[in-house]
C-alpha cells in the first residue's frame, strides 16, 4: 500500500507538470509585437478620416487642414521630405499603410484573445489532486504561490484588456487607437522591458519564470539536478546590446539602430 501510495503521488506531480507545461505554452504563443507612436498616428488618422467622411458634408472642412499637425507628425516619423506635398493622394497612402499594419496587429490580438479565452480545466484538476496527498501541505502552498496563482492572476489581467480587443475583432468596436493602447497592456503584461543609453531589449520575463518554476518541479520529481537558466530577449534595437546580455551567451535576435 505504501508503494502505491508513493506511485500515485509522483503520477500526481506528473500530471500537474505537464498541464502547467501546457498551459504555460499557451502564454508562449503570444508573440512580441513593438507599438510605435507611428501606429497610434496612423490609426488616429483612420479615425479622424472615417468621422469626417460622415460630418464632412456639415462641416464643410478640408480633412487634410483639419489634420495638418498630425499628418506632419507621421511624415516626421517616416521622414519624407518637408517639400513632400500634403494632400488626399498622401492621406490615401498613409491610410493603405494603416491597413496594412492593422492585419498584422490584428493576429497578434488574436492570439491574446486566444490565451484570454483558454481554457484550464486540466490544470485546475491537476491542483486539485494535491488535496488528496496527505503529505504536502507546505509543498502545496509552494507550488500555488510560485505556479498556479501567477498563472490564475496573469490570464485574468489579460482578460481584462482582451474584452475590448474581441469588440474590435468583431467590428463592434472601431477606435483602433483605444484598442491599440489596451494591446500594448495585454503585451506589456507578459514582456519587459529594459532601456540603457545604448538602447532597449525586451524579455518574455514571466513565461520564463513559470518555465524556471517548472523545470525545478520536474527535477523534483525524478530527483535530477536543477539548473537555473536566464532569460533570452525577444527584442532588441539600438547601436550597442552588450549592456544587456552576458558576453559568454550566444542569442539570436534583430537589432535596430536607435531612431
Amino acid at each position: 500500500m505504501l508503494s502505491e501510495y508513493f506511485t500515485s503521488k509522483r503520477e500526481t506531480f506528473e500530471q500537474y507538470y505537464l498541464a502547467a507545461l501546457e498551459t504555460n505554452n499557451q502564454f508562449l504563443k503570444c508573440k512580441y509585437e513593438r507599438l510605435t507612436r507611428l501606429d497610434f498616428a496612423l490609426a488616429e488618422l483612420k479615425w479622424n478620416y472615417d468621422a469626417h467622411q460622415i460630418i464632412q458634408q456639415i462641416t464643410q472642412e478640408n480633412f487634410v487642414d483639419k489634420n495638418r499637425t498630425l499628418i506632419d507628425e507621421i511624415c516626421s516619423s517616416l521622414r519624407l521630405p518637408n517639400n513632400e506635398p500634403r494632400d488626399d493622394k498622401m492621406v490615401a497612402q498613409f491610410l493603405a499603410m494603416f491597413e496594412k499594419r492593422d492585419i498584422v496587429l490584428r493576429q497578434i490580438m488574436c492570439e491574446y484573445l486566444s490565451l484570454a479565452d483558454y481554457k484550464k480545466t486540466e490544470f485546475e484538476n491537476a491542483f486539485g489532486n494535491f488535496y488528496f496527498i496527505l503529505d504536502i501541505k507546505k509543498r502545496r502552498k509552494e507550488i500555488y504561490s510560485s505556479i498556479h496563482s501567477p498563472i490564475q492572476e496573469k490570464q485574468n489581467e489579460i482578460r481584462k484588456q482582451c474584452i475590448h480587443i474581441e469588440g474590435y475583432l468583431s467590428k463592434k468596436i472601431t477606435n483602433a487607437p483605444v484598442i491599440y493602447s489596451y494591446l500594448k497592456q495585454a503585451i506589456d503584461l507578459l514582456y519587459d522591458t529594459k532601456t540603457s543609453e545604448s538602447g532597449t531589449i525586451v524579455y518574455s520575463e514571466f513565461t520564463h519564470t513559470i518555465s524556471d518554476e517548472l523545470e525545478q518541479l520536474r527535477c523534483g520529481i525524478y530527483h535530477e539536478e536543477y539548473h537555473q537558466t536566464d532569460p533570452s530577449p525577444v527584442y532588441a534595437e539600438g547601436t550597442c546590446i552588450s549592456d544587456f546580455i552576458d558576453k559568454n551567451t550566444c542569442v539570436e535576435f534583430t537589432t535596430k539602430p536607435m531612431e
